[in-house]
């Protein structure tokens, strides 16, 4: 007979599922080169749309809505009162199932799950996709059921977490004036052009890399793993550091003025011609 998990060992879960995605993604996205992508990218992938948890499903599906009316309604005994309803849940699952199976055969006096139509109108699955996920996630287990919700729970706090933080980062900036890693980049790149040398063929890009960290103040553990950390890649498409060119000229302009005021001119001259670049592209 399958255990049951207690509500504790529920929360210890969510917990646990909570470290790991942060984990993964904080390392994907500090080896991106382009962060803001990959912050996007990997939000959808880890957070929103983790194929470790059955989406499809309408059995999960019934189960992630029973959880949350339930929280809304009193957030103490919503987990217990969850599990008391996976029988009828589990019933609901097989029906629609059933009438899937017969739907998929010809019969036209069946009326599809919506849940159902929504995604194949969606064009994310044919039917018989559809069916073949519900069969295999009829046959999990209530405590696999159970982690599968956890990692959803655990995604949905991370991906509110990291939205909330960066649709308010300009609000809490500590300093007036605050530099990302691809502006840094993007102006040690041009200062050292500008003194005629071309930096990817003064040297090898790990030496460059890490006199790039060394000025840019970013610590690394050993020179052999250079090549995981996002300045090395970024070295290999400077001045295109992220694929779009709205953003790029936004950076450009950032900088510019520094040098201006400095009165690096033959800096500013290759910052100018970028900027056209990316205006004509």
């Amino acid at each position: 007979m399958p255990r049951k998990i207690s509500n504790i060992e529920f929360q210890k879960c969510i917990d646990h599922y909570y470290k790991v995605l942060k984990k993964s993604y904080l390392k994907e996205v500090e080896k991106a080169t382009d962060q803001d992508y990959a912050r996007e990218h990997f939000q959808k992938i880890l957070f929103l749309e983790n194929q470790l948890v059955p989406y499809p499903s309408i059995l999960f599906n019934e189960l992630l809505i029973t959880y949350n009316h339930l929280c809304r309604l009193n957030a103490e005994n919503a987990y217990h009162r969850t599990i008391d309803y996976m029988p009828e849940i589990r019933n609901i699952a097989k029906t629609e199932l059933n009438n899937s199976q017969q739907y998929l055969n010809g019969d036209s006096d069946i009326r599809l799950s919506e849940w159902y139509s929504i995604q194949i109108t969606n064009g994310s699955f044919s039917l018989k996709e559809l069916i073949e996920c519900e069969t295999q996630v009829l046959a999990f287990t209530d405590e696999n059921l159970i982690g599968a919700l956890a990692l959803h729970l655990a995604g949905q706090k991370l991906y509110n977490e990291f939205k909330d933080s960066e649709d308010s980062e300009p609000k809490i900036k500590k300093h007036q004036y605050e530099f990302t890693r691809n502006e840094q980049l993007l102006a040690l790149h041009f200062l050292i052009e500008s003194f005629g040398v071309n930096p990817l063929q003064a040297c090898d890009r790990t030496k460059l890399a890490a006199l790039f960290h060394l000025i840019m103040g970013v610590p690394f553990e050993d020179k052999s793993k250079l090549k995981n950390l996002s300045i090395y890649k970024g070295l290999s498409i400077v001045p295109q550091v992220v694929n779009n060119d709205k953003n790029l000229l936004k950076y450009l302009q950032n900088i510019r003025i520094y040098f201006e005021e400095a009165d690096f001119m033959q800096v500013v001259k290759l910052i100018d011609l970028q900027i056209e670049m990316c205006k004509t592209a």
